[in-house]
């Protein structure tokens, strides 16, 4: 079977990388393999970029620099980079909004569903970390009530 770019879009997604220099690595080896007939790497590279910037890449380092450096400069910094991509997970994450009972197989970047998607499977883990929930809420609610 012919590979072809939405088929790789899923297997860079189920890929679990540590550091976007590993992901980069693993691209640059995709690419020079050309292992992807059709593909340009300029496709490649727009599949990657769009890995790095989803929710879960997003929020996943704001709930480690949390846990590394607390309610830091650093942390908030992180965190509206995170906000800057998708400004819906945090009303999942915090529970101000329900995460649906049934999940999409697509998500939209930067979606509403992106959002419940990633809260479904994280929630639990930003709960378990001392504080993470409140920050959010506390960082979060007066930028979302104002709009921006």
């Amino acid at each position: 079977m012919e590979k072809t770019m939405a088929d790789f879009s899923r297997l860079l997604e189920s890929w679990s990388f540590k550091s976007q220099a590993e992901l980069k690595k693993f691209m640059k080896s995709i690419m020079d393999s050309g292992d992807i007939p059709g593909s340009s790497p300029l496709n490649v590279m727009q599949v990657a970029q769009d890995i790095i910037y989803a929710a879960e890449w997003l929020y996943t380092r704001v709930l480690v620099s949390f846990i590394k450096t607390g309610a830091s400069k650093k942390t908030e910094k992180t965190l509206a980079a995170a906000l800057e991509m998708n400004s819906h997970v945090p009303e999942y994450l915090t529970g101000e909004k329900p995460i649906p009972r049934f999940l999409p197989d697509a998500i939209t970047w930067g979606g509403e569903d992106e959002a419940f998607c990633y809260a479904a499977t994280s929630r639990e883990l930003w709960k378990r970390i001392p504080g993470a929930i409140d920050w959010l809420k506390e960082t979060t609610f007066p930028i979302r009530r104002s709009g921006n």
